[in-house]
């Protein structure tokens, strides 16, 4: 088992009005698993990636990872799994503009391993299996958003996480760079780790082996 979440729940505040962005939701994603969040906008779909990713301690609720509950853990010690077992992909690539590619994608590997040569030769051998071997030191900023993309994905794997998880990866994205990328993650998943992809897209949904649907913050469907 992967994960374990236990009635999970957050609720954000808008001005002085509270707002539940997720209610009460239960679920298990094992190991290897791709599964696709879906439901309509502000039903709690990036709220529940956060979680999962660590990015959001202020839960209510229990959450395990491969046995091992990770919601009261200190924060040195939440960032340092989410480092070594997680890796992220967000709608908006969130690259770091200072950088090229090559330490966009060699900088976790950096921090998780604190060898600059090591994570360059790592970072390296990605770009160039996702066809991006002519682009490592190119300014992040003149990449098309199909490569950006592909930069993300790089970044999210250069730690040989066992769970990839996206967020609306595919929003930015045309027909060809969106099927580009959901190729990739067929790859990811083929090579063992678990894939979560929040998506309104029905062909990303077709993709996954198990779809939850979210509704009003709750649970509302699964299959």
């Amino acid at each position: 088992m992967l994960y374990d979440a236990h009635e999970l729940g957050r609720t954000f505040l808008r001005g002085q009005v509270p707002v539940r962005a997720l209610d009460r939701v239960s679920l298990r994603i094992d190991e290897g698993e791709f599964v696709a969040v879906t439901g309509p906008s502000g039903c709690g779909k990036t709220t529940l990636l956060n979680i999962l990713g660590l990015l959001d301690p202020d839960h209510e609720g229990r959450l395990e990872m491969r046995g091992r509950s990770v919601s009261g853990l200190a924060p040195r010690e939440t960032a340092r799994l989410r480092l070594a077992a997680i890796g992220l992909v967000f709608q908006d690539f969130h690259l770091v503009p200072a950088l090229d590619a090559l330490d966009n994608v060699a900088m976790p590997h950096w921090r998780l391993h604190g060898s600059r040569a090591r994570a360059r030769k790592r970072a390296a051998e990605l770009l160039g299996s996702l066809g991006l071997g002519d682009r490592l030191r190119a300014d992040t900023q003149r990449l098309s958003g199909g490569e950006m993309q592909r930069v993300a994905v790089a970044r999210s794997l250069v730690n040989d996480p066992a769970v990839v998880l996206a967020d609306e990866p595919t929003a930015n994205l045309d027909a060809e760079a969106t099927s580009r990328l959901l190729d990739l993650l067929d790859g990811v998943h083929r090579d063992g780790r678990a894939v979560v992809i929040v998506s309104h897209n029905p062909t990303v949904v077709a993709r996954a082996g198990r779809a939850i649907r979210l509704e009003y913050g709750r649970m509302a469907a699964e299959g």
